[in-house]
C-alpha cells in the first residue's frame, strides 16, 4: 500500500519554475516594469550578455594598462636623456659626430614625444655647428610635427627649418617651411613681428623663383601689419618696400 504523499510535498523530479510571467500579467508602476523587462532581457541572453559585459572589462583594463606603460616608457626616456645630458656636460665631446650618434642611437632606442623633442633640439644645435644645415632643417622640421601647442612655437620652428634650408641651397623646400608657419601664425595679430619676417622671406624666395606677383603680395602684407611694438616692424617693412620698389621698376 502507497503511502499517502504529505500535504506541501513536492515531486523531486520536478523543478521550481524561475521563469517571469508573460508581459500582460505584471502589474507594477513604469520603473518596475523597466527593470522587470531588463532582468527577463538578461534571462534569455545570458551569453551574449555577460560575454559583453567581459568584452568591456577587457577593453577598458587594456587602456588603463597602455596608459600606465606611456608613462612608464616617458619616465624612463626622461632619466635616460639627463643620463646622456650629464654626460655630455661632464666630458664635452671633442668631436660633434660622436655627440650626435649617441643622440641618433638614443632616439632609435626611445620614440617618448618629451625625451624626443629634448634630444631632437640638440640635435639641431649639433647639425648647425657643423654646418650640416639639411639636416639642422630636418631636425627643426620635426621639432614642428612634435609639438602640438602652442602654434606660435610649431610657426617658430618652420621659420628656423625654412632657414636651414635655405642655407643648405634648397629653396623649395625653405618656402614649403615658410609657408606652413604662415599658415599657423597669420591669422594672430600679436604676432605681427614674426608674420612680417615670414611674409618678407617669403616674398623674397618667390622674386628670386621669378614669381614676380606672388612676391609683390607678400611685401605689401608686411606694410599691412601693425604692432604695439612699432620698431620691431621697421626693417622688414622698409626691406619690402625696397622690393616693392623693385619690383615696380621692372
Amino acid at each position: 500500500m502507497s503511502k499517502p504523499e504529505r500535504k506541501g510535498s513536492r515531486n523531486p523530479k520536478e523543478r521550481p519554475d524561475y521563469t517571469f510571467p508573460e508581459e500582460e500579467e505584471v502589474q507594477g508602476t513604469p520603473v518596475e516594469l523597466f527593470f522587470i523587462n531588463i532582468a527577463k532581457f538578461i534571462e534569455k541572453n545570458r551569453l551574449r550578455v555577460f560575454a559583453s559585459v567581459a568584452g568591456i572589462f577587457i577593453v577598458l583594463g587594456g587602456i588603463v594598462a597602455f596608459g600606465e606603460y606611456s608613462r612608464y616608457r616617458e619616465e624612463l626616456a626622461t632619466l635616460e636623456v639627463e643620463k646622456l645630458e650629464k654626460k655630455f656636460t661632464k666630458s664635452p665631446p671633442t668631436d660633434e659626430s660622436q655627440k650626435i650618434k649617441e643622440m641618433e642611437d638614443f632616439l632609435k632606442e626611445h620614440s617618448a614625444k618629451n625625451a624626443n623633442l629634448r634630444v631632437s633640439k640638440q640635435l639641431i644645435d649639433s647639425y648647425a655647428k657643423k654646418e650640416d644645415y639639411k639636416n639642422a632643417g630636418f631636425y627643426a622640421e620635426k621639432m614642428s610635427g612634435l609639438i602640438s601647442e602652442p602654434p606660435e612655437v610649431r610657426a617658430y620652428f618652420h621659420f628656423l627649418a625654412a632657414n636651414y634650408y635655405e642655407n643648405n641651397k634648397e629653396p623649395e623646400l625653405a618656402l614649403k617651411q615658410f609657408e606652413k608657419a604662415s599658415l599657423l601664425v597669420s591669422s594672430k595679430k600679436d604676432m605681427a613681428v614674426m608674420n612680417a619676417w615670414i611674409y618678407f622671406h617669403t616674398g623674397r624666395l618667390q622674386f628670386d623663383s621669378g614669381k614676380k606677383e606672388e612676391a609683390l603680395g607678400n611685401f605689401k602684407k608686411v606694410l599691412e601689419l601693425e604692432s604695439d611694438h612699432r620698431s620691431y616692424l621697421e626693417q622688414p617693412q622698409q626691406m619690402s618696400t625696397y622690393m616693392i620698389l623693385k619690383i615696380n621698376k621692372g
